[in-house]
């Protein structure tokens, strides 16, 4: 089950807000705010992502959302149906400060049909009123193990 519900939910979007860009990247989205505690941006294969460092990046989520921080994480995912590590799928969880209160966005990238050697990229966004830890899961490289609770619908917002 692992991020199959953080991922899943995201990818499950409808083309609404969805306009095509030269360069479809997560990072579009979650480096905006230069004030947003960093909780991690993790690149498969680099020697800092471990499991120890999922875990951390989770409480760094987690301790942030308790305390009203902006914050952002970004990393490779593993693919939500099949728990395996697949090229170019990446996520992104962000809260941003507006009007007083934190607004939970999560990003997710991917390529349709899984079909990942075809270079169009989709990023989805959606809304989360809550974010809280997977019950039963682990943090590990590509597995944050947070979830969306209280969802809207994903929406693609960019296409490239």
């Amino acid at each position: 089950m692992r991020t199959a519900v953080l991922l899943a939910s995201v990818l499950l979007v409808g083309a609404c807000g969805e306009h095509v860009a030269t360069e479809c990247t997560i990072e579009q989205f979650t480096n905006g705010d230069a004030e947003a505690q960093d909780c991690g941006a993790f690149i498969r294969g680099n020697e800092n992502y471990t499991d120890a460092a999922m875990l951390a990046a989770q409480r760094c989520v987690l301790n942030a959302i308790v305390h009203q921080r902006a914050f952002r994480l970004v990393y490779d995912a593993d693919d939500a149906a099949t728990g395996v590590a697949g090229a170019g799928l990446r996520a992104g969880l962000v809260g941003a400060l507006q009007g007083g209160n934190l607004h939970l966005t999560l990003y997710a990238i991917t390529r349709p049909g899984g079909d990942m050697s075809s270079g169009d990229d989709l990023v989805s966004a959606q809304i989360c009123e809550t974010v809280v830890e997977t019950p039963g899961c682990k943090p590990a490289v590509g597995v944050s193990c947070l979830q969306c609770g209280m969802t809207t619908p994903g929406t693609i917002v960019c296409r490239g």
